[in-house]
């Protein structure tokens, strides 16, 4: 009561907020409880950055967000960030279409500060990209496309090399000729 708009709005954000986040962890306790020997991580998290992590700028916002969920992260017994491949790689500069076809390195930048944001928040915790072997409903006019080979490589491959215990193809296959491309 007697209270400002502003005032109201940041007690009932602040209260929300603590009751969600006692309600999320009172269900990975329970199911940890219930599962013992499961292992528990969220879909995607740390949330995607198209590249923010390794913008200066951007990546100091980017990782105070991080940190601020830190609850959530330490809460994970494994890191699943999602990196599907949304972009066609430009063959030369010339051709760089920032909806559709991006440098090669800038994929590589995306992949690799996606991952060691993941890294850097699960310290120990094994970390599992999560990748398609086509292109997702994010990229309409691409849609259940397979990967290029260049692609494919960037999204089996290199998330080895830039810190990733594993990768999780989170995909479908259609077709035996789908089965045995992949």
């Amino acid at each position: 009561q007697n209270l400002s708009i502003q005032q109201q709005e940041e007690v009932l954000r602040s209260t929300y907020e603590l009751a969600a986040k006692d309600l999320l962890l009172r269900t990975i306790q329970r199911m940890q409880t219930l599962r013992p020997q499961a292992k528990f991580g969220f879909y995607g998290l740390p949330l995607r950055r198209h590249s923010e992590y390794s913008s200066p700028t951007a990546q100091l916002a980017a990782r105070e967000y991080n940190d601020a969920m830190r609850w959530i992260f330490d809460a994970q017994d494994v890191f699943f960030p999602e990196l599907y491949q949304r972009f066609l790689v430009a063959p030369s500069p010339q051709e760089v279409n920032w909806t559709l076809r991006w440098p090669r390195e800038k994929l590589e930048t995306l992949m690799q500060s996606n991952i060691e944001e993941a890294r850097r928040l699960a310290g120990s915790k094994p970390v599992y990209v999560l990748t398609m072997v086509r292109f997702s409903e994010l990229t309409p006019s691409l849609n259940n496309e397979p990967l290029t080979d260049e692609l494919y490589d960037l999204a089996i491959r290199s998330p080895k090399q830039y810190g990733a215990d594993g990768i999780v193809i989170w995909d479908f296959l259609r077709s035996d000729a789908e089965r045995q491309r992949l």
